[in-house]
């Protein structure tokens, strides 16, 4: 897309720096004023003299301050996949490109859809050098951020005036669902008998991984003995599969209204300011949802189990637990299916095994009070007859 003449104009027009007066600055220019105002009314050589010097100040600290903006280069490192509500650290690395240091700089991450209010602080930068600071940010909820450039601050040498520039660096950001007390896994009968025998439910395959004939100089305690009075020789093992549970979560992803608008289909009289109301609790209970299924596949993940995930228009797996980022980045970039409640496409079938469902609506929600109607006749409007009691 083309840029109009008057953007065209306005980006000429825009100063490459920004000036702001401090307080010691006003402070400073107000005695100035005075100082040049009693130098001419009294024609005194020593005031002359005296605002020629402030006067130098103000333009030494404007070339200072340019010089140590010039020249420096930006990066910033950002974690992969944090969690929603959880303090998020985030790496800014200056480099000084420039031989003479630079001093006293403050620099503020930019977003289009997010403020971010901290900002790193860096005392001194040496010349062909760098430094790195982080800084931890918090962000609200789950979703892709889109960080647009920096805002680069100094108020060297004086402290007089505090000059900025924006320095562009786009990088986009996705961030996790808010982390909430997941869903425990559903109990099989076998593991219920084995833990009740003293056995460990997540045992070792019978069969080793890899097997092969003993050699001299390997370890006797990988001797498998079981298996080489079988094989009448000596076989030692060299590493076991552990067997891995599975486990099957299947999310609905449509936004289900009529959970709490008491019917399913809107009642023609029914306003538009309830509609909206009754679609933003539904959200809410869309987003609670996801992030109940994002905790519980985390957990499950770390307990080593391997996971097969779906939806009304995708399905995963089975996930390794090492790779389990997949289903994390479908659950933050995840949005419910638009259009008709009638037209969304069927759950699909999960395979065999333990199954955990997530719905939107499965926390306790108040829903909204019945629709009252109030109907008046003429007769009830029609005001008490002398003797007739009300």
């Amino acid at each position: 897309m083309s840029e109009s003449f008057g953007q065209k104009l306005r980006r000429w027009l825009r100063p490459p720096r920004r000036l702001k007066v401090t307080r010691q600055g006003k402070v400073f220019i107000l005695v100035t004023i005075g100082v040049g105002i009693a130098a001419i009314n009294t024609a005194n050589n020593l005031l002359f003299l005296v605002l020629g010097f402030m006067l130098s100040l103000i333009v030494i600290s404007g070339i200072l301050s340019e010089a140590v903006l010039r020249h420096i280069e930006i990066r910033r490192r950002l974690p992969t996949l944090p969690w929603a509500g959880e303090p998020c650290p985030i790496e800014i690395t200056v480099k000084n490109v420039k031989r003479i240091p630079s001093y006293c700089l403050e620099i503020q991450d930019l977003s289009s859809n997010f403020v971010i209010n901290r900002r790193c602080f860096f005392l001194k930068v040496s010349g062909k050098k760098s430094q790195s600071t982080t800084y931890h940010c918090v962000f609200p909820k789950r979703g892709s951020y889109h960080f647009t450039g920096y805002k680069v601050i100094t108020r060297f040498p004086f402290s007089l005036f505090a000059k900025s520039y924006f320095y562009k660096s786009p990088d986009d950001f996705i961030v996790a669902p808010r982390r909430v007390p997941p869903r425990r896994p559903p109990v099989d009968e076998r593991e219920i008998g084995e833990e009740a025998s003293g056995r460990e439910p997540d045992r070792l395959d019978p069969e080793p991984a890899l097997l092969h004939p003993y050699n001299p100089g390997d370890d006797v305690r990988r001797i498998n003995w079981k298996l080489s009075a079988k094989r009448q020789r000596l076989v030692v093992t060299e590493g076991v599969r552990r067997s891995r549970k599975r486990i099957n979560l299947l999310f609905d992803d449509r936004l289900a209204v009529e959970r709490f608008r008491g019917s399913g289909a809107r009642h023609p009289t029914m306003p538009d300011r309830m509609m909206e109301h009754v679609q933003a609790m539904a959200r809410e209970a869309f987003e609670d949802a996801v992030n109940e299924a994002a905790s519980t596949g985390f957990e499950l993940s770390q307990q080593d189990y391997e996971l097969w995930f779906g939806t009304r228009r995708k399905v995963f797996g089975p996930i390794q637990p090492e790779q389990f980022h997949v289903i994390l980045l479908e659950f933050a970039l995840m949005e419910p299916i638009p259009g008709p409640e009638t037209d969304v496409p069927p759950m699909p079938v999960p395979p065999a095994g333990a199954t955990i469902e997530f719905h939107t609506g499965d926390a306790d929600h108040e829903p909204l009070p019945a629709r009252v109607e109030i109907r008046l006749s003429a007769e009830s409007l029609r005001p008490p007859r002398p003797g007739e009691q009300g």
